[in-house]
């Protein structure tokens, strides 16, 4: 395992400096879009221990800190931890291929990675305790309005705008659904990964993000009641909703084309 990390490494210093070459004029050495096959494999394979460290352990400290919290939030699916990681992992062993796939061993193609994982991670978190931390939804946010600054997929104001505006709606809508109805529709972490989700995809991608998550949350919730008899008041955690519908269009919308 040390030998592949430095090897990982390795060759991602190597693609850099092709590609800084490149920009000087120079012959691209590797092309993004035709990396190693093994490249994503390897990359997933370093970094799943991480993501699996963090999905154990975070958890069980939100459990501790928010027992009273967390003990009145009904879990969806509970006592099926074990499923979920395994999940878990080969979901994100196809994200490191796919984006490998489609942008290589470069800036974006790291960043793409960092990104869905940090999504995952999130979502798995919010499947088993009903919570979203700010540790990991506020830096999520801040990473991507850094990768916007030096060169990501969109421009700076408008991962800004994104990140208002992901929070902003989703405020809006929790406020109606409260004054209506006196009851909270989602937590405050979901307008916090909503802010994340905008800073990385820019404000143009909020309206089509928050109708992918609702109509999907409203269809999980639809067949949870008809088919697998849970109670209508059951809580659905809406962060796996929207941290989904942040992948696809991450992949639909900024990948490249042909």
């Amino acid at each position: 395992m040390p030998t592949g990390i430095f090897y990982a490494f390795g060759y991602i210093h190597a693609h850099q400096a092709a590609i800084l070459n490149d920009k000087q004029g120079l012959k691209t050495l590797i092309n993004p879009l035709h990396d190693p096959w093994w490249a994503g494999p390897l990359l997933a394979l370093i970094s799943a221990p991480v993501l699996l460290f963090l999905v154990r352990s975070v958890p069980a400290r939100l459990e501790r800190s928010w027992e009273e919290h967390v003990c009145e939030m009904p879990v969806v699916l509970c006592g099926m931890t074990k499923r979920l990681d395994v999940a878990f992992i080969l979901v994100w062993c196809l994200i490191c291929i796919a984006a490998i796939q489609f942008w290589g061993m470069s800036q974006q193609g790291l960043a793409s990675i960092l990104f869905c994982g940090g999504l995952l991670t999130l979502a798995r978190i919010d499947l088993q305790t009903g919570l979203l931390p700010d540790m990991l939804t506020l830096t999520l946010m801040w990473l991507g309005m850094l990768f916007q600054l030096y060169g990501g997929w969109i421009s700076l104001s408008s991962s800004v705008a994104g990140a208002a505006g992901g929070y902003g709606l989703l405020w809006l809508i929790f406020t109606f659904y409260k004054w209506k109805t006196g009851r909270e529709g989602m937590g405050y972490g979901d307008f916090k990964l909503a802010a994340a989700l905008g800073a990385w995809l820019g404000v143009q991608a909020i309206p089509s993000l928050l109708l992918y998550a609702s109509l999907s949350g409203a269809l999980v919730g639809f067949l949870a009641q008809r088919y697998w008899r849970l109670p209508g008041s059951m809580a659905i955690p809406f962060g796996p909703f929207l941290a989904t519908a942040g992948i696809l269009i991450l992949f639909c919308d900024y990948a490249p084309k042909g």
